[in-house]
């Protein structure tokens, strides 16, 4: 991925899903500021939108759970783009010196989900 992509702001679209408002063609029902968000967790939306993920979500769990700060979900519509999600996920935050805890359901892509300890990524 080029550099001008990898430091590219989230666009609208993104911005709007990520907070869970749905994405119309052209347009979307909200511009949200993702500004808050960790910048890892920015560079694992915008790396599944650059393949194509459906209903990004960003779950915040810091006032209800332990284990994690934050969920990040993203969909596919079959195995090898769940699979290719997780990959271009776990791929940008590499380069960018962050590597997963571990990964698990790789294999049968149903539903991958991908630990870096204060966020989780899920890939369905």
């Amino acid at each position: 991925m080029s550099q001008k992509l990898k430091d590219k702001p989230l666009s609208p679209k993104v911005q709007a899903a990520a907070l869970g408002a749905r994405v119309v063609t052209g347009t979307h029902t909200t511009t949200a500021d993702l500004s808050g968000f960790d910048e890892r967790i920015q560079r694992a939306l915008n790396a599944a939108w650059e393949k194509k993920a459906l209903e990004l979500t960003v779950l915040d769990l810091r006032e209800i759970a332990s284990f994690t700060d934050f969920f990040v979900i993203a969909t596919g519509t079959n195995k090898r783009q769940v699979q290719a999600i997780s990959d271009e996920v776990v791929d940008e935050l590499k380069r960018s010196g962050t590597r997963a805890a571990r990964v698990e359901g790789y294999q049968n892509a149903e539903w991958i989900l991908v630990d870096y300890g204060d966020f989780v990524v899920h890939v369905f």
